[in-house]
Parts: C-alpha cells; structure tokens; sequence
C-alpha cells in the first residue's frame, strides 16, 4: 500500500499501457479523496432507499467532532451540484471505437444518426 499527501492506496501500478501516471498520482494531482474497505453494494442501496447521506471523511480525526460535523451539515437539498460536473456545451463523439492493436478507429458509417442526452451518463461510457 502506497501513502502520498494523505492519501492511501491499495491499487499500485498501472494496468493499462493507455494510462498516464499511477493512481495515486492521479488521485493527488486532482485533490480527490480515495476510500476503500466498503461494501459498494450496501452503499448503493442506502442511497437508493434512503437518499443523500451526511457523511464525514477525514485521517486522524476525533471521532465526536466527525460525527458533529456529520450532523450539523445542512444537506444538499438546494445545492445545484449538476453544474458543477456539466459540460459547457454539447460535444461530438468522433473516435469510433478502441481496437487493442489499431487504437482508437473512426467510427464506422451507418446509416443511422444518433443523439444521447446525457441525464447522468458518462462521456467515456459513449
């Protein structure tokens, strides 16, 4: 387990000849926070049945004033996180799809045009 800036990670080196750096550095390069050690499953059907949490994430912290700061956050009902994570203006997918050998080859013409609306979707998933 690697430990950089606060940050821990099981996963170390890369699993893809595609990737740009390991994922701790990616992790430390965007500030973002990694967990492990959940049931993903459980937590997906919290969420699903009992909505937002009030969660509390921290290294070293005194557990009474996580669990203070839990419950005084006010929620986010009335937070627009969509545009935050939104894009600015509507994109054209062009790189058809990935071939291990060839890369990424143009997309191949069909006689069907198709539109996504993204309600939540994401852009490496199209």
């Amino acid at each position: 387990m690697a430990v950089r800036a606060g940050h821990s990670v099981v996963a170390s080196g890369n699993r893809t000849h595609r990737s740009e750096g390991s994922l701790s550095e990616y992790l430390i390069k965007h500030g973002v926070v990694g967990i492990c050690g959940i049931d993903t499953r459980k937590l997906t059907r919290l969420l699903r049945m009992k909505g937002s949490q009030k969660p509390a994430a921290g290294r070293w912290v005194d557990q009474a004033k996580a669990l203070t700061r839990a419950r005084d956050f006010p929620g986010l009902k009335g937070m627009d996180l969509a545009r935050d994570v939104s894009t600015a203006s509507a994109y054209h997918w062009h790189q058809g799809v990935w071939q291990p050998i060839n890369g990424y080859r143009g997309p191949p013409q069909k006689p069907y045009r198709v539109t996504a609306y993204d309600f939540g979707g994401l852009k490496t998933i199209f």
